[in-house]
């Protein structure tokens, strides 16, 4: 999911005209590679010592409203062309696949750390 959301970003970042569109989808595109490190370390973690490694979040999973990132002007210029408010539309799509999965994930694990990693999936904050 967060390799399909990066190509995603990426690509409508590169097809923008208007510079705070591209800003806004690389941005996006920066943030999904941050959440395919944040994975791939846990993989590893788990593949070496089948735990899930301690301490690699910025949150503590108890919630917190994120930024206004899309802003009216920015919303407006999105809006103004097609293949944006498409992605924009697909994004939040992988946004909801993402937010499920890792709730779920949540509130089915025994391993700590796993819980801690996506708990704040469960009210719709991601922390990874």
């Amino acid at each position: 999911m967060e390799r399909q959301g990066k190509s995603l970003y990426e690509t409508a970042r590169d097809k923008a005209d208007e510079e705070a569109v591209k800003h806004f989808f690389d941005d996006l595109a920066n943030e999904e590679a941050q959440h395919m490190n944040l994975l791939e370390a846990q993989f590893k973690s788990i593949m070496q010592s089948g735990k899930f490694a301690a301490g690699m979040y910025e949150t503590d999973g108890n919630g917190h409203t994120p930024p206004a990132i899309l802003t009216q002007d920015l919303a407006d210029k999105i809006n103004a062309a097609g293949f944006e408010a498409t992605a924009i539309t697909a994004a939040v799509s992988f946004e909801e696949k993402a937010v499920k999965l890792y709730g779920e994930r949540a509130e089915t694990t025994s391993d700590p750390e796993e819980k801690s990693s996506t708990s704040g999936c469960q009210t719709g904050n991601r922390p990874i």
